[in-house]
């Protein structure tokens, strides 16, 4: 196998990876919203029960430190593909088929999700979500 070809699989995992990475690093950014939503929630409730009044300064000092901080996106660590790419003998057929194989099984996972949302709306949703939905199917409200 020629470098070119190595290096090409090896920019094309680099892509898989990072469309991985996005998709992943928004889950978690939207379940450390909801976290931080509900433990302000939480605190406001404490301070109603310990007989306090809720100021607008004591809820914008429980806002600003509950409130959802900026994430940053993670670098894919790329340096086994480096590793890979760099080393003698990098050329054969089992490094070619071994980058090859990754990038098939990362897309493949990745299609294989899309669809599966597509197809089951309702499978990734909350609890709480999925139980309105299931309602709303059949002409029925849940209660607020």
């Amino acid at each position: 196998m020629s470098s070119k070809t190595i290096k090409l699989l090896a920019e094309n995992l680099q892509k898989e990876l990072h469309t991985l990475n996005q998709n992943s690093f928004k889950v978690h950014q939207k379940d450390l919203q909801k976290k931080n939503e509900a433990m302000l929630a939480y605190k406001k409730l404490q301070l109603l029960r310990a007989g306090k009044t809720l100021d607008n300064e004591t809820a914008s000092v429980l806002a600003k430190k509950y409130s959802t901080t900026e994430l940053k996106l993670p670098a894919v660590d790329m340096s086994f593909v480096d590793h890979i790419v760099e080393k003698k003998g990098a050329h054969n057929r089992l490094d070619h088929h071994h980058l090859d194989t990754m990038i098939v099984f990362l897309s493949s996972q990745r299609v294989y999700h899309e669809l599966l949302e597509r197809y089951n709306p309702g499978l990734t949703a909350s609890k709480d979500n999925h139980v309105k939905k299931t309602a709303n199917r059949v002409g029925l409200e849940i209660p607020e």
